[in-house]
């Protein structure tokens, strides 16, 4: 065999092999994305069912019922203990079973006792009629089932098994767009949410039950204390970081008519469900994040605020003729640009706390988001009774823009300072 036909060989022989790798590196790729498509999904759900909320005939009770949705999803991710982010950044042999049971056990009174607050916050500050009172209660319910399906479901992406992450958020997404599909085409009605809230905690009990059956049942011995006081230590993170970003909604209702309210509102809803593009991307990188690097924190910015960019364009190119369509004003069109430009910094903040979390720095997060979460009470504040809904936009953007300088000089300051 001559040396050509020997060269010959071995290219055909090697395509041959790229032939059989790709499609599996294809299924990697999808295995891997599938925990971000999943969450794309169900926003997507989450927003068809605040449009369902427009079915309600009555302008008042549709504006209340926007807002008091609103706040449902804002006192919701205020009241994420942290679990999933606890669970994620433990090994395999940390995450036991009864560490798993304590965990989602925490995040399940943390959020039970935030759609309490939000149910009764939401009467005190809107007008609510009985059967849109219903429908928030339902809604309420379904946010508290799927902050406890987050946490239950963290330990498939611990051990590489993000389909099944994936599965129960998608059937409950499925679920939500027939339940909105229902009630835009027969009428406005509780039963169909509460039908969601029945499979939502079907869902999330047989996730919870599957899911700890597939941990270790001993391990390293730690406190109740101990670990309880490390699952709060990032939810505190969490929380703050939440109150900052939710402010406009809590504050909306108390400074401003209930319709700009409802702009407020429908606005951040549409442009908040995409920010789980990052969101879960960079749950995604905690593991791999553990020994960043200052060029690495720089690269990992850069790249969540061009993922920030794309979103935010995108989202902006569709969403100004529904704000229109909704509301008819051109506060709707100008809070929504101030609020996706937010947006694009926003994304890029997502990257940084994924560098302050993998290197367990989550008090250093807190300390920051504390601050600004003051600087973000008061601009709202001070935005919203000047300005209205339009303040509220212009202060959520300043906001931001400080968190980046924060975090940016927590995770470049020299790590010796910090040991």
């Amino acid at each position: 065999m001559t040396v050509r036909q020997n060269v010959a060989n071995q290219e055909k022989h090697q395509e041959k092999l790229g032939a059989r790798k790709a499609p599996a590196v294809l299924r990697s790729i999808a295995r891997l994305s599938s925990p971000t498509l999943s969450a794309i999904l169900s926003r997507m759900s989450q927003f068809l069912i605040l449009f369902s909320l427009t079915a309600i005939s009555d302008a008042n009770d549709r504006s209340s019922a926007v807002v008091a949705f609103g706040l449902i999803s804002a006192v919701g991710i205020m009241a994420d203990t942290g679990a999933a982010n606890y669970l994620l950044t433990r090994t395999l042999d940390e995450a036991t079973q009864k560490t798993f049971i304590r965990v989602v056990g925490v995040q399940a009174v943390s959020s039970l006792v935030g759609a309490v607050g939000c149910i009764a916050y939401a009467s005190a500050v809107v007008h609510l009629s009985h059967t849109t009172i219903s429908v928030i209660v339902a809604l309420s319910c379904v946010q508290v089932f799927e902050a406890v399906g987050k946490a239950a479901r963290a330990p498939y992406l611990v051990l590489h098994q993000p389909v099944r992450y994936v599965v129960p958020e998608v059937l409950i997404a499925i679920v939500k767009a027939f339940c909105a599909g229902y009630v835009l085409l027969v009428g406005a009605s509780a039963l169909p949410y509460w039908l969601l809230a029945v499979f939502s905690a079907m869902v999330i009990g047989i996730v919870a039950i599957r899911t700890k059956k597939l941990l270790v049942s001993t391990g390293p011995e730690r406190s109740r204390v101990t670990e309880l006081r490390d699952v709060l230590r990032f939810g505190l993170s969490g929380a703050t970081s939440a109150v900052y970003s939710q402010v406009p909604l809590l504050i909306a209702p108390l400074v401003m008519p209930v319709g700009e309210a409802a702009i407020v509102a429908f606005v951040l809803r549409i442009i908040q469900p995409p920010e789980v593009v990052p969101a879960t991307i960079s749950a995604q990188l905690l593991p791999r994040l553990r020994d960043a690097t200052s060029r690495t924190t720089i690269l990992t910015w850069w790249g969540f605020l061009a993922i920030g960019l794309v979103t935010a364009v995108s989202i902006g190119s569709v969403s100004g003729w529904v704000t229109e369509i909704f509301f008819d004003s051109p506060v709707s069109l100008f809070v929504l640009i101030a609020f996706l430009m937010s947006m694009v910094i926003k994304s890029g903040n997502y990257g940084l706390v994924a560098v302050v979390l993998a290197l367990r720095r989550p008090n250093a997060r807190s300390i920051c988001n504390i601050g600004i979460g003051a600087i973000a009470v008061l601009g709202a504040w001070y935005g919203g009774t000047s300005a209205g809904a339009r303040g509220i936009g212009v202060s959520m953007l300043l906001c931001e823009a400080l968190l980046s300088a924060c975090l940016l000089l927590i995770v470049l300051v020299p790590r010796r300072v910090h040991k």
